[in-house]
């Protein structure tokens, strides 16, 4: 089965508050949930991301902060979910100063058992955002994520990526200047080996961190059960 977008989700808040949820629709039995989870403050920390079907969601790479105003973001995800109506997922952090928000997107296709492989972060100010980029990827077929905040309370709409083919989905961005924690999420599938850098461009310069981390199709070898007859 080819790697396939399925859809995606996004909230902000408008006030301050130590969680944010929201469903990303009906989900599927085995297919993959990758997460961006946006909050901001200087002496505030990550406490968990969660859902109504008890998946434990793995941190891949690390969390990236902003120069001004220590907005902070992280990748999370989990594979071979358990398929759920209005399927809930739930960014807890310390303290309710946070204003987190929180981009989940569903995607069918991928390694059900250990689908990371490379990751890459950076941060920095302008309008042109760019992860870094990763260790040269394992195999052809891989799903490319890339994540980006920018600096709180500011109405900047994102453009994709125009180094590879870069998809924002619909309800990828939080761009809105009332949400404190503006943000979004953006895929490309590749279809070479080779290293990756997520790139993306906002509407006025601010202060941005961005990170990409690249995910194993399912049929990558050593995921594929052999029967023997």
């Amino acid at each position: 089965m080819p790697i396939a977008h399925v859809q995606t989700a996004s909230l902000g808040t408008t006030s301050a508050s130590t969680s944010v949820e929201t469903s990303v629709g009906n989900t599927t039995t085995g297919n993959f949930l990758v997460v961006a989870a946006i909050w901001f403050g200087a002496g505030v920390t990550f406490t968990s991301v969660t859902d109504d079907g008890n998946q434990t969601y793995t941190l891949f790479g690390s969390q990236q902060t902003t120069s001004a105003n220590s907005q902070k973001i992280r990748l999370y995800y989990t594979t071979n979910i358990i398929g759920r109506t209005a399927h809930k997922v739930k960014l807890t952090v310390s303290a309710g100063s946070a204003f987190p928000s929180i981009i989940i997107s569903e995607f069918s296709g991928i390694h059900k058992t250990s689908p990371a492989d490379v990751t890459a972060g950076a941060i920095g100010t302008g309008t042109a955002l760019a992860s870094g980029a990763t260790a040269s990827r394992a195999n052809a077929e891989e799903l490319m994520i890339g994540i980006d905040t920018v600096e709180f309370n500011t109405n900047s709409s994102h453009t994709a990526g125009t180094n590879v083919a870069w998809t924002i989905p619909a309800n990828g961005a939080i761009n809105d200047g009332t949400q404190f924690t503006c943000g979004a999420l953006e895929y490309f599938i590749a279809s070479a080996v080779g290293t990756q850098q997520a790139e993306m461009t906002i509407g006025s310069s601010v202060a941005w961190a961005e990170i990409i981390g690249t995910f194993k199709a399912a049929s990558t070898a050593g995921n594929i059960a052999w029967i023997k007859g």
